[in-house]
């Protein structure tokens, strides 16, 4: 029996997220696949496992983004529960029992900018993360490859921080969490792998 040194690939890709190429990446895409399963065992047989049962699963992909623009940087955040899209707001508090250090607008008034701005703040709490979550797709850069394409449905990033740096790149981490999407077959209904013109009903804006 002997291998086949052409099934020993590099399978460098392009990630989409919400539609969106976002450009270059650092060190590779990961993609990491967990099953979760209720071992059952019984006393009288000590630790021997005796049925081990599906639960569920659990895809994440971990990658970082060389290419950093404020776009790209607003649609993680948002997505992913980090900020908001902030546009608009008329904010006041009482003089009497609260005070403010910030060094600008008074603390009391409208606070509409100029142009939108990524705000980062408490207005997230309570947000279900499944209502933001985004298409990711894994797209090989080679044509020959693509039945190696990743299609996840429902993708929740979960974004990092960045650099400010005259000498560094200023990339952004970040770790997607894959969600079920009720509205698709229960056999792929979180992601499947393969050439997407394939799978019939399949769109993608990308």
């Amino acid at each position: 029996m002997s291998g086949d040194i052409t099934k020993i690939k590099t399978i460098p890709c392009w990630v989409f997220f919400g539609g969106v190429n976002y450009g270059y990446t650092d060190a590779p895409v990961e993609v990491s696949a967990e099953v979760v399963k209720k071992e059952v065992q019984a006393d009288q047989t000590g630790d021997e496992i005796l049925l081990s049962i599906v639960q569920g699963t659990n895809l994440r992909v971990v990658t970082t983004f060389k290419e950093h623009n404020k776009e790209n940087l607003k649609s993680l955040y948002v997505s992913g529960g980090l900020g908001t899209e902030f546009t608009d707001g008329v904010f006041s508090i009482d003089p009497e029992t609260n005070t403010t250090e910030a060094l600008c607008t008074a603390a009391s008034g409208d606070w509409t900018p100029s142009t939108p701005v990524i705000g980062i703040g408490s207005a997230t709490r309570g947000l279900n993360l499944a209502t933001s979550a985004k298409e990711l797709k894994l797209v090989p850069i080679d044509p020959a490859e693509r039945e190696n394409t990743l299609v996840a449905w429902k993708a929740s990033p979960s974004p990092g921080g960045f650099t400010y740096s005259g000498t560094e790149e200023s990339m952004i981490e970040v770790e997607f969490s894959i969600l079920s999407d009720s509205t698709k077959p229960a056999g792929v209904d979180k992601a499947f792998i393969g050439d997407p013109d394939n799978m019939p009903n399949y769109y993608s804006e990308a």
